[in-house]
């Protein structure tokens, strides 16, 4: 059994490298931001406020004084407000864990791809926004980005792409997603061409897991995939091998360096 303890006087961390990051881990951050910042601080505000108020009555009641009326005014609007707060939080709330849990359901599928020669780095931060997974193997290099939705219960629903938008359960025509692949493409494909010198195409994908996805005939000539988890690995073995493992290597070493980059440097022991 390996000792896990630091030893006393100048201990430091024993990694060499700092670990990649999760699937979904963004949203796991935005979702301790909204339980552990804001909704707190409604909650603390208006319990102290409560307390506050109690503390007046009891005043008021021995001996009788003027009623504290302005205090329980005042709870009454912060209690309202923070209710409100608090509900708009818990929506988001799901809405995060619906979009965590979409991503981590394809990061776990990606993950079975290791097997076959595939390098898969998670959660690739930008400035201001994130690329949930980057493939990398034999059969080329692609940017994945995963939209979870929920889904009719009662009913069959698909999600139908014409090549240049989507139609979620026959809602109305998205391009956003389209926008958004090849927006991450396009920024992989620089960081990849800054740090190692090669200009290497990555192809853009869209997954909706758990959803059927038809995809009409004008969308075959498209460069942007969109399917569900399930066809992912079908498609890409119907590619031709595009990498070698040089480049393979060199692909995910300068990627790997960059994300860990971009992570906050530990100064000590965690």
């Amino acid at each position: 059994m390996q000792n896990n303890t630091f030893s006393p006087g100048g201990a430091k961390r024993p990694f060499k490298q700092e670990p990649l990051r999760n699937p979904g881990q963004s949203l796991d951050e935005k979702m301790d931001e909204l339980l552990n910042v804001k909704a707190m601080n409604w909650i603390v505000s208006s319990m102290v406020l409560i307390l506050m108020v109690f503390y007046q009555w009891w005043w008021w009641y021995s001996p009788p004084k003027a009623p504290p009326v302005f205090f329980t005014g005042m709870v009454i609007l912060v209690a309202g407000v923070a209710i409100y707060k608090v509900l708009g939080i818990r929506k988001q709330l799901r809405n995060l864990r619906l979009g965590r849990d979409g991503e981590r359901v394809v990061g776990q599928f990606l993950e079975t791809l290791r097997e076959r020669g595939y390098t898969v780095i998670h959660d690739v931060q930008g400035n201001g926004f994130n690329i949930d997974h980057v493939l990398i193997g034999p059969r080329g290099l692609y940017v994945i980005e995963t939209k979870a939705r929920s889904k009719p219960q009662d009913r069959t629903a698909t999600v139908v792409y014409d090549g240049r938008s989507v139609r979620v359960d026959g809602g109305p025509a998205d391009s956003r997603p389209i926008d958004q692949a090849q927006a991450a493409a396009r920024w992989i494909s620089e960081r990849i061409r800054v740090s190692s010198g090669k200009t290497i195409y990555v192809r853009p994908v869209v997954v909706y897991p758990g959803w059927w996805v038809e995809a009409l005939p004008e969308a075959s000539k498209a460069g942007v995939w969109v399917l569900n988890h399930e066809m992912l690995a079908k498609c890409i073995e119907r590619e031709r091998t595009r990498l070698s493992g040089g480049d393979i290597k060199l692909v995910s070493d300068a990627l790997a360096t960059y994300v860990r980059s971009q992570m906050p440097r530990s100064s000590g022991p965690a």
